[in-house]
């Protein structure tokens, strides 16, 4: 299967799904300082440190199993800056992303030239 073929849909139970925004989900959607919409998608950008380093990864790994439509980049900026959650895909995932993870009203930054 194709990338631009897999559904966007998210595979987790409903009960599941409750528990993911409760958790983990809240978790990520509640510690992102800024977002930045990308061409096709989104970053979040969290604090530096070791302690969202490894929560960012274990979200991943979750996220992989239960949206296998997206595709994932971590990218941390030097000297123990900001780390960016990259969350892109085909066409769909930024809808996806708006209505599961972007806070109403959040603070939102234009692309920047770097493509970060």
């Amino acid at each position: 299967m194709t990338h631009a073929e897999i559904p966007i849909a998210c595979t987790l139970s409903a009960e599941e799904r409750s528990a993911w925004q409760e958790g983990m989900g809240r978790t990520i959607v509640e510690g992102y300082e800024v977002v930045r919409e990308l061409p096709d998608g989104y970053a979040l950008r969290f604090p530096g440190d070791d302690a969202w380093a490894n929560t960012l990864l274990e979200f991943v790994l979750h996220e992989r199993s239960c949206c296998p439509f997206f595709t994932f980049g971590l990218v941390f900026e030097p000297n123990h800056g900001t780390i960016w959650l990259h969350l892109t895909g085909n066409e769909g995932v930024k809808a996806f992303v708006e209505g599961a993870m972007l806070r109403p009203g959040g603070e939102q930054e234009q692309p920047a030239l770097s493509g970060v």
